[in-house]
Order: structure tokens, then C-alpha cells, then sequence
């Protein structure tokens, strides 16, 4: 019961989609940041206490950090992961037209 009390007191109201990616932000300088993929111990803990049964309303993460991923509430994944997907498809049509056009 202790993991569990500690587990709550640590990870509640933290562990959300608007959570995770204003903890996770990290700045690399010269305007560049990202968000990042790994949930965080205290997240882990709460999520994973058998006693919390969070289940389909943990927060997944759409992406990579390289590629500006962000964590989403599960039941936007769908939607979240076909828009990134779309903006990745652009950005390397856009950067394959740019390099076509340098030879």
C-alpha cells in the first residue's frame, strides 16, 4: 500500500499529455527544442501500480524526439499520429524537392 500511496503522491496530475511535454521539453540551443520519448519514473511508477488501473487513458508518445514527437492523450493517438505522419510526409517531399533542385 506504501508503493501505491507514493506512487500516487508523485505521478498524479503529473502524468498527462500537457504534463509530460511541458516536463520533457528540452532546449538544444539556437531556438531547437524537443520533447522527450521516455516516460519518467515517477509516470512509470503510477502508471504502473496495479492499483491505479489507468489503462487506455495513458498518455502515448506520437513520433520521435528528432522529428518534434509529443506525448497525446490515448484517445487522440489515432488522429495525432496520422497529422504527424502527414507533416513528416511534407517535410521530406519539401527537403527531397529542395535537394532535386540543388543538382
Amino acid at each position: 500500500m506504501k508503493a501505491l500511496v507514493e506512487a500516487i503522491a508523485n505521478g498524479a496530475g503529473r502524468c498527462d499529455a500537457a504534463s509530460l511535454n511541458a516536463t520533457l521539453l528540452t532546449y538544444a540551443g539556437e531556438g531547437q527544442s524537443y520533447v522527450g520519448d521516455v516516460l519518467p519514473s515517477y509516470c512509470a511508477a503510477y502508471t504502473g501500480n496495479p492499483y491505479t488501473n489507468l489503462g487506455a487513458s495513458l498518455p502515448v508518445y506520437v513520433g520521435t524526439p528528432d522529428r518534434y514527437g509529443h506525448w497525446v492523450d490515448a484517445s487522440h493517438y489515432a488522429q495525432e499520429l496520422a497529422s504527424y505522419n502527414a507533416r513528416i510526409a511534407a517535410e521530406n517531399a519539401a527537403a527531397q524537392g529542395r535537394s532535386d533542385g540543388m543538382n
